[in-house]
């Protein structure tokens, strides 16, 4: 895996499963269709294995992984942390 931020990963992979929570509870009677939990839920694991990537096509795929010594052991000098953007 990647170096990430943990303190915030750890708040962004539980916040899903919040929001279902505080809609099942709150919004419920306003809105009249609820939110399926499984699919949700299916949803929200997909996104985080995945991210938003393309399939590769089947003609593109890599035959195998790369071996570890091609992974580097440490981010690059002077990459500590995710950066922040300025808001527009």
């Amino acid at each position: 895996f990647r170096r990430i931020d943990t303190a915030n990963a750890t708040s962004v992979v539980i916040a899903p499963v919040l929001m279902l929570m505080m809609w099942k509870h709150s919004f419920t009677a306003c809105h009249p269709e609820p939110i399926a939990p499984r699919p949700y839920l299916e949803c929200v694991i997909d996104l985080l294995l995945n991210g938003m990537a393309a399939a590769l096509p089947a003609s593109a795929a890599p035959d195998s992984a790369p071996p570890a010594s091609a992974l580097p052991e440490s981010p690059p000098a002077g990459v500590t942390q995710p950066r922040n953007f300025p808001h527009a």
